[in-house]
């Protein structure tokens, strides 16, 4: 049988194409770099990821709206708009920047020679098989490996430590007490508080149903502020106080004076403000350093003295840590992404992207 040269051109170029075309279609990855991929399960992780995220951005745009209704699903997400984009692109773009990240962090902590080291593994790990252990159903039904997972979450790590490396103590960006201070006591809230509880007991233990006592308790706290804003102790002032209050309910007087432990402090982080009744936050945030208020909220009457946060020096060396992101966190996440769409030759496959849409996420 004779094969012509034709003939043998034509099969080549068939081959080729098919190559080509299968390497084309392939949307395994949906970045490389360096012949290292970033894996479609990742991309997929990241969107998922994002897509929580978007919801929790909805419900804060939206939640004074009247007829507003919480996105249960992808379809009733994408909807909305997220940050001035659809959220279907706003989706798509915090995972490309997760991609950008992860390629960044890499080729920085290489510059700053900082090795991954087996207890930070080793944290890494036990984090991605809780996350894994709490949601596996909803990974696999989007395709997402655990070592997709894993991928994120180490990239995640590997970018704290380059950022604590970075803006810590010792480091070439190190961010200065005087700043981390500042932010502590403009954001957090510290306080001696003392609270009783509505209906008050009688003398027998009972609780005693009367409005006019609870009135008469109140006036009570409440005559107590002034000796607060005058500089007495606050333990003397709680200890005066539960004497006259029990006279006020008929209790004999034999209670012993009281440790300055029994009296309470709180400390508030911003995060946890929305947690808190409007007016106690509203009157809390309102005092200066050393002076006190009365709050009534609802069967609570609340005796509030505003406290420097900065005297307590355990608490700020325990957010120190979390004070150091939210001044420069997101600025260095920043960083990373431009760093690596301008100076890192990047691999996007198309379609991977195109594949795999945020219309295509399971929510739950």
């Amino acid at each position: 049988m004779n094969i012509t040269k034709r003939t043998m051109i034509s099969a080549i170029a068939l081959v080729l194409c098919i190559v080509l075309l299968a390497g084309c279609a392939n949307t395994t990855w949906a970045y490389r770099h360096n012949g290292v991929e970033f894996p479609s399960g990742a991309y997929i992780f990241a969107q998922l990821m994002a897509a929580s995220d978007a919801i929790e951005i909805v419900i804060e745009e939206n939640a004074e709206q009247e007829d507003f209704a919480v996105p249960m699903n992808t379809e009733q997400l994408l909807t909305h708009t997220v940050e001035g984009l659809s959220a279907a692109d706003w989706i798509n773009l915090q995972a490309h920047h997760a991609a950008m990240r992860y390629y960044a962090v890499h080729v920085w902590s290489q510059r700053y020679d900082l090795e991954f080291d087996v207890t930070m593994q080793g944290l890494t790990n036990s984090f991605t098989d809780q996350i894994w252990g709490q949601a596996r159903d909803l990974f696999e039904t989007n395709g997402i490996s655990r070592a997709s997972v894993s991928r994120l979450n180490t990239s995640d790590a590997m970018l704290l430590n380059l950022f604590n490396t970075l803006y810590g103590e010792g480091g070439e960006r190190e961010i200065s007490d005087a700043d981390l201070q500042a932010l502590f006591a403009a954001e957090y809230l510290y306080a001696n508080i003392f609270v009783i509880h509505l209906p008050l007991p009688g003398p027998d233990g009972t609780i005693l149903d009367d409005e006019a006592l609870e009135d008469e308790a109140q006036a009570l706290m409440a005559s107590f502020v002034p000796r607060l804003n005058n500089g007495d102790a606050f333990e003397d002032v709680i200890f005066d106080f539960e004497i006259a209050l029990e006279e006020l309910r008929g209790v004999e007087l034999s209670m012993a004076r009281r440790e300055a432990d029994d009296t309470f402090t709180i400390f508030v982080e911003p995060q946890e403000i929305p947690f808190y009744p409007q007016e106690f936050i509203t009157v809390f945030q309102a005092l200066t350093i050393g002076r006190a208020a009365f709050v009534r909220e609802g069967n609570m009457l609340i005796l509030l003295q505003r406290r420097d946060v900065l005297e307590n020096e355990v608490m700020f060396d325990i957010y120190r840590p979390q004070l150091m992101q939210e001044l420069m966190f997101d600025e260095f996440r920043d960083e990373l992404v431009a760093y690596a769409e301008q100076f890192l030759q990047i691999e996007q496959n198309s379609r991977a992207i195109s594949r795999y849409r945020p219309a295509n996420l399971q929510l739950s």
